[in-house]
């Protein structure tokens, strides 16, 4: 439990042995109501930390784990789990996760704020907004995942030009392409994979709430 001031504070717990009961305690900010760190069984063989970093808006930018209680809140000791970036105007533009930056995650929203794809239509150097593994972020790993939502022709025009992480949905061997405009998603291009054997899915809107999957 947690005192009014946001120390941690820890209850009693029966010892009934190391599978049958567990404590975790967490410690928020008294203004925000965020959650600054997480104790699971604190002192125990088995303990682990949380902590959570936020920006001045309150979003949520770096988080950091440790198995050792005296290494919460040194950087250098901590594992830096994961660090989330942001658009100026708010919503998630990039994640990058893992102490060894093992993947790089890549937001893009159309112009009305609908989540328009993750990372590139076909994961690849070229086209990967971030640039992962390429000379812009060496030291993060090529995406292991894609994918773009389709809701019409136009419905995202990147302001960089030079860099075009998403294709125009194309038309299918048996079924020709929808357009919605009503917010609805047309279509929807996957692929999750080793380059050269990514495993890609690719779905059609045929009739309002019904969807065919190739």
């Amino acid at each position: 439990m947690r005192n009014l001031y946001g120390a941690l504070q820890y209850g009693p717990m029966a010892n009934h042995g190391y599978n049958a009961c567990k404590t975790i305690a967490y410690t928020y900010d008294l203004i925000s109501g965020k959650v600054n760190e997480v104790h699971y069984n604190p002192g125990q063989n088995d303990e682990f930390y949380h902590r959570y970093e936020y920006d001045a808006e309150n979003r949520l930018t770096d988080v950091y784990t440790t198995d050792n209680k005296i290494f919460l809140h040194q950087q250098q000791l901590e594992e830096h789990e994961a660090f989330y970036a942001y658009y100026r105007h708010g919503p998630l533009a990039r994640m990058v996760l893992g102490q060894r930056q093992v993947q790089g995650v890549d937001y893009a929203y159309t112009l009305q704020g609908w989540l328009k794809g993750i990372n590139s239509s076909n994961a690849s150097t070229t086209y990967d907004m971030g640039g992962d593994a390429t000379s812009l972020n060496l030291s993060v790993a090529l995406d292991a995942y894609s994918f773009t939502l389709h809701y019409f022709y136009g419905d995202y025009d990147p302001i960089n030009t030079k860099r075009l992480p998403f294709a125009e949905p194309s038309l299918h061997a048996n079924l020709a392409y929808c357009p919605l405009y009503n917010g609805n998603i047309s279509s929807i291009f996957a692929q999750v994979g080793v380059p050269g054997s990514r495993a890609v899915v690719e779905c059609f809107h045929q009739q309002p709430k019904r969807g065919k999957a190739e």
